[in-house]
């Protein structure tokens, strides 16, 4: 599936088909909580990787993209000190 990620305030990341807009994709209720978005990339994903992506869990978003036509996920940043 081709998809294509956009990015929010606060690390949000929104996943949809790249051949969609997310005006077509997202509820208006929630494209309005979101914020601007700003096209991040295009992506070709597998409903099962062979090789496993940092920051997105393919399955989640291929499971999510088809059932809702949208996926919305938060990067969780941490970070260690000695």
């Amino acid at each position: 599936m081709k998809i294509t990620s956009y990015s929010a305030k606060g690390h949000i990341y929104v996943y949809i088909k790249a051949a969609s807009t997310p005006e077509e994709s997202i509820p208006a209720d929630i494209l309005k909580k979101l914020g601007s978005l700003v096209k991040f990339k295009t992506h070709d994903i597998e409903k099962v990787e062979k090789i496993p992506r940092i920051g997105m869990d393919t399955k989640e978003v291929y499971s999510s993209i088809e059932s809702k036509g949208y996926h919305i996920d938060k990067a969780d940043i941490r970070t260690t000190e000695n």
